[in-house]
């Protein structure tokens, strides 16, 4: 969760690459900004649903498309074998803190209340260590 691991710039975040299976179970329309691609390969995404669900293994196949990507996932399966495959990975959280430290929020307090609010899976460990990191104690 250390945000800092992470080296991509306040700027980079413009382009948020998306999979039609993820786009088709978000069922509304996206933001703009998101980008929809296709995995080249339709095998790494076969065989990565053997162990995830479609969203998360079409992601990790696009993810080995790309060079040097920052996959965000919170799925905690997800999130081991993505770095077992060498994929650098951050979570909403992870996002959040990145979000504040550049300037794009000034709290992360209520947001969390928020995601708390609906049924997004956090525990008091979490957030106490993300609201200690996010100077919000």
């Amino acid at each position: 969760m250390k945000s800092d691991t992470f080296s991509y710039s306040k700027d980079c975040l413009a382009q948020i690459l998306i999979t039609e299976t993820i786009a088709a179970e978000f069922g509304s329309p996206l933001p703009d900004w998101f980008q929809i691609r296709k995995p080249s390969d339709a095998t790494h995404q076969e065989i990565l649903q053997t162990s995830l669900d479609a969203g998360e293994a079409s992601a990790i196949a696009l993810a080995l498309d790309l060079r040097d990507c920052l996959l965000i996932t919170d799925d905690w399966k997800a999130r081991r074998l993505a770095t077992k495959l060498g994929i650098r990975i951050t979570g909403t959280v992870g996002v959040l803190l990145d979000a504040k430290r550049f300037g794009h929020i000034r709290e992360i307090k209520p947001l969390l209340e928020l995601m708390k609010r609906a049924k997004f899976r956090m525990s008091d460990e979490l957030i106490a260590k993300t609201l200690r990191l996010a100077g919000e104690e």
